[in-house]
């Protein structure tokens, strides 16, 4: 006798092979069970059903009843239907249900047609062309791809359509702000050419003249140095120490506003150079911390 596993010779009437240790009657029971069929239950995840002649469990999926050959609806009920992820996913839904003529909408021209082919005849393409574990199963799945295909499509759709709303809400006020910033622009440009004796006034009202900028300023600044130097070399370093002391005197120099005001006023009196009147102002800065014990 030959062990049936290790090919061992053994004695005839022996339970067991004293090489590899099996049991003979329980390795040919075993071998047994497997050769035969699976039986016609929900074993296996098999989808079963009941056969319409003869009332024995079947495969739903199968197209004759293999014990009275009679044959079975080709679909079970609950199967055929609109399928809106097959529609709206078209390929993608084709390539996850094994439906390859879903392809076919990849197609110029005849893609939106297979689509509509596929929102009608999918479910039941889906049901032939792949396993499924239980009619509950399916239709769990295919409900899934309907909610995934409305998310995506209303994204699609929706999204260009909320920048549309926002673009046309923040265009025209991009616009109006621009139009602004001109208005302002022109309106700078044409203070900018009015005459010296408009500034002059400007300046005669103004407490402060001192807060006005520095273009303003630089015509007068300019001739003065060109007054006092004929070097043109010089007159630039001249007019650059002239717009550093108009820069200084924007400042208050530590002293109070009104203080401030004051002496200001005091070196404008003295010096038409502010470069002057900038030292001036830190003179009179100094012997007031002086006077002030600071």
């Amino acid at each position: 006798m030959e062990c049936p596993k290790c090919k061992t010779e053994c004695q005839e009437g022996d339970a067991e092979c004293h090489k590899c240790g099996i049991i003979f009657e329980k390795y040919y029971q075993r071998q047994i069970k497997q050769e035969q069929p699976p039986p016609l239950t929900e074993a296996g995840n098999r989808l079963l059903g009941k056969c319409s002649a003869c009332g024995n469990d079947i495969s739903l999926q199968a197209a004759n009843c293999p014990n009275c050959g009679n044959p079975q609806h080709a679909f079970p009920p609950g199967v055929k239907g609109w399928s809106w992820g097959a529609c709206l996913l078209n390929w993608i839904w084709a390539i996850g249900n094994n439906t390859w003529i879903g392809l076919i909408t990849l197609i110029p021209g005849v893609g939106f047609i297979m689509a509509i082919v596929l929102g009608f005849k999918g479910r039941e393409w889906a049901w032939k062309n792949k396993h499924w574990d239980s009619l509950e199963h399916f239709n769990r799945v295919q409900k899934n791809w309907t909610i995934v295909g409305v998310i995506v499509v209303g994204c699609l759709i929706g999204f260009p359509l909320f920048l549309g709303v926002f673009f046309g809400m923040v265009s025209p006020q991009y616009q109006a702000y621009h139009q602004r910033v001109k208005q302002i622009e022109n309106r700078s440009s044409k203070t900018a050419e009015e005459p010296k004796q408009s500034v002059a006034v400007a300046y005669s009202e103004s407490l402060l003249p001192y807060q006005n900028t520095w273009e303003s300023e630089r015509h007068a600044a300019v001739e003065r140095c060109a007054n006092i130097h004929s070097d043109y070399q010089l007159q630039a370093i001249c007019l650059q120490n002239e717009k550093e002391g108009h820069e200084k005197m924007q400042s208050d120099f530590g002293f109070s506003p009104r203080e401030a005001r004051k002496a200001k006023e005091r070196c404008s009196d003295i010096y038409a150079d502010f470069q002057l009147q900038a030292i001036c102002m830190q003179n009179e800065k100094e012997g007031y911390q002086k006077i002030h014990g600071r």
